[in-house]
């Protein structure tokens, strides 16, 4: 057990990969170095549907720990495909995400997403924000007819 001398805090202000290092001394003189990387991501926080039947529109922002609003169009996010509840691939994801700028709680997206073909369950459609390779996620349940509401609203 020691003394940190030059105690920084990690960064979390900024999206994406970083690395620290952490450099040690014992009293015999002996060093030690190991580098961590850790990974900062948005949230996804999901608002709800806008039309049901075949189409659906699924508002959702991108936020940060605190929950602030950091949804924008320099941020493209692309849908990367639907899984339905046991984990297969949706053959035909026909899928669209578009900012739509303003509401009165800031930016935010629209995800357009068909329910052709879906079976009543929970569904999940994948999607990407920037270059972030990581996938994000929104949860959807479909019920009679095929119709998507999402996650715990009927």
């Amino acid at each position: 057990m020691g003394r940190c001398r030059r105690a920084r805090l990690i960064d979390t202000s900024r999206v994406g990969n970083h690395a620290f290092q952490v450099d040690a001394r014992d009293v015999a003189g002996n060093t030690a170095s190991k580098t961590v990387t850790y990974q900062v991501r948005y949230g996804v926080e999901q608002i709800g549907p806008l039309g049901l039947g075949p189409w659906v529109w699924v508002r959702l922002r991108l936020v940060d720990a605190e929950g602030v609003n950091h949804s924008a169009a320099a941020h493209r996010l692309r849908a990367a495909g639907l899984t339905t509840e046991d984990g297969a691939a949706h053959p035909w994801p026909l899928a669209r995400i578009v900012y739509v700028g303003l509401s009165p709680q800031g930016g935010e997206y629209l995800a357009m997403v068909s329910t052709w073909g879906l079976p009543s369950g929970t569904h999940t459609l994948w999607f990407t924000v920037d270059d972030d390779p990581a996938p994000y996620s929104v949860a959807l349940r479909t019920g009679r007819l095929g119709w998507i509401w999402p996650w715990g609203r009927w």
